[in-house]
């Protein structure tokens, strides 16, 4: 599975082989019911939802800090499940808050 989700996001994303490894391994574990049947869709036909997990949503990411959706849709999950951390990270990164 990890495989062609690898696959498809070097082919349709232009992810490098590494970054498709990582990702994919995320992807195929997300936690989050609603994120992951978001990204079954994506998968199938390249529809994107716009989530929103607290003050982030999929199109703001996209938007504003230039991630792909796979990777909006991993940040949200990850959001979604330790929120302290998440905003860390994307302080750390200089994407997001004060």
């Amino acid at each position: 599975m990890n495989e062609s989700i690898q696959a498809l996001l070097m082919r349709r994303e232009g992810y490098s082989p590494r970054a498709a490894h990582a990702a994919a391994r995320d992807l195929a574990n997300l936690r989050d019911r609603e994120i992951a049947q978001a990204f079954r869709r994506w998968a199938a036909g390249g529809r994107k939802t716009d989530l929103v997990r607290g003050p982030f949503s999929c199109r703001q990411l996209m938007a504003e800090l230039g991630m792909k959706y796979p990777a909006a849709l991993i940040f949200l999950d990850w959001y979604a499940a330790d929120p302290a951390s998440a905003l860390d990270a994307m302080r750390c990164q200089g994407g997001w808050g004060p």
